[in-house]
């Protein structure tokens, strides 16, 4: 996590302290499809991510497929931006 966002060791402090949790994901089956997907869904950049992650670290937290996805979908759908989806998603 610390390498792929850039993380400096205050960010990444802050983030396990909101999100403890997110010691005992795996990156590989878990953390990582998340961090791509909405890299790419949402066309963040590197330094948008990394804020976005270390402000709402909880994002962390939630399902691929039982919560991104299905939101996006209905986002897209609508006709509504995407951000929409990683503004809303922790409501």
């Amino acid at each position: 996590l610390k390498e792929r966002l850039s993380l400096s060791e205050e960010q990444l402090r802050k983030v396990v302290v909101a999100m403890p949790p997110v010691l005992g994901y795996s990156f590989e089956a878990n953390i990582g499809p998340k961090l791509n997907f909405l890299q790419e869904e949402l066309d963040l950049s590197d330094g948008d991510l990394r804020d976005r992650v270390v402000t709402s670290p909880i994002l962390l937290g939630f399902s691929l497929e039982k919560r991104y996805r299905p939101r996006l979908e209905a986002c897209r759908a609508a006709g509504v931006d995407g951000m929409l989806v990683l503004r809303r998603i922790s409501q």
